[in-house]
């Protein structure tokens, strides 16, 4: 199942796509004609977006657990990059926590200003 979301508006769309597969063609073709930022995983297929205008975004929560996992088998938790890693990550949830309600414009400005 594919999911396409809106963001940065007041009443978000959810789109569900069934597919048999998970190859990065899918997209491509649902896709089709859109510009702009698209929000995603690390995943490899979505990088044929690409030539098309698309802007590949990637996921903080997606690094974040990389960071708790390695930080999980860290000797030293406490002064490691991984913490670090993790800390940082943690700083950019509490931003978006506190611009939940707020209107894009508003959100911007919070997001530069952190």
């Amino acid at each position: 199942m594919w999911v396409y979301r809106t963001s940065g508006c007041d009443a978000p769309i959810v789109l569900y796509d069934y597919q048999v597969g998970r190859a990065g063609s899918y997209a491509k073709t649902f896709l089709h004609g859109f510009k702009g930022y698209l929000h995603t995983d690390g995943w490899g297929g979505y990088q044929q977006l690409e030539a098309n205008g698309v802007t590949l975004c990637g996921c903080w929560a997606h690094a974040r657990r990389k960071f708790n996992e390695a930080l999980a088998v860290c000797a030293d938790k406490a002064n490691s990059p991984e913490a670090k890693g993790e800390a940082f990550c943690n700083a950019l949830f509490e931003i978006e926590r506190l611009a939940t309600a707020m209107s894009a414009s508003k959100r911007y400005e919070l997001r530069q200003k952190e």
